[in-house]
């Protein structure tokens, strides 16, 4: 049996989608500091009639992106205000995560 969407709710849902985004930044941080090095890209297009649209994001760009996704789910005071009640770590655990990001990818183009 399978439990439909419509009955989670919505504070539930940003809690797992900002579990889902910390658990990517992770495994972004884990590929490059002990993997193989490459830079986490985020690639996005769509197209219809009347163009073509295209969104590319790699290095830190792209963990700043998703970091600031995983805040908003997680920290937003909407629909049933924010899932974590303790904003400042979380800030703190995510921007230490760009700003490492930041560091590895400065030290590349050197």
């Amino acid at each position: 049996m399978s439990l439909p969407v419509d009955a989670l709710p919505v504070a539930d849902l940003r809690a797992i989608g900002g579990i889902l985004s910390l658990v990517v930044l992770l495994y972004w941080t884990y590929e490059r500091f002990a993997g193989e090095g490459a830079d986490p890209v985020v690639r996005s297009s769509t197209s219809s009639d009347t163009g073509t649209a295209s969104v590319l994001l790699s290095g830190s760009k792209a963990v700043m992106a998703l970091a600031g996704g995983a805040a908003a789910l997680l920290l937003a005071p909407v629909a049933g205000g924010p899932v974590v009640s303790s904003t400042q770590p979380v800030l703190l655990g995510l921007g230490g995560l760009v700003v490492a990001h930041w560091i590895i990818e400065k030290e590349e183009r050197e």
